[in-house]
């Protein structure tokens, strides 16, 4: 498995600027991206062309609190 090192973070415009997305090179080197948005109490994550996986926000906050002070890459 490769290392984590070469991604970038974005701004998700399409959430009114509520989410994230993380591009990233999966396991086969291929472009991949992850989607973290905001959606009332919970935190929507999106993975490929999986469906959304809803999370209770309290359990993320920390990795949102991250991200808000990170600026692409």
């Amino acid at each position: 498995m490769s290392d984590f090192y070469n991604y970038t973070v974005e701004r998700d415009f399409n959430s009114r600027g509520k989410g994230f997305i993380i591009n990233y090179r999966n396991h086969q080197e291929e472009p991949a991206r992850l989607r973290i948005e905001q959606r009332g109490g919970y935190v929507a994550l999106c993975v490929g062309l999986t469906g959304d996986f809803l999370v209770d926000s309290r359990l993320i906050q920390p990795l949102i609190l991250a991200l808000k002070g990170l600026d692409p890459l």
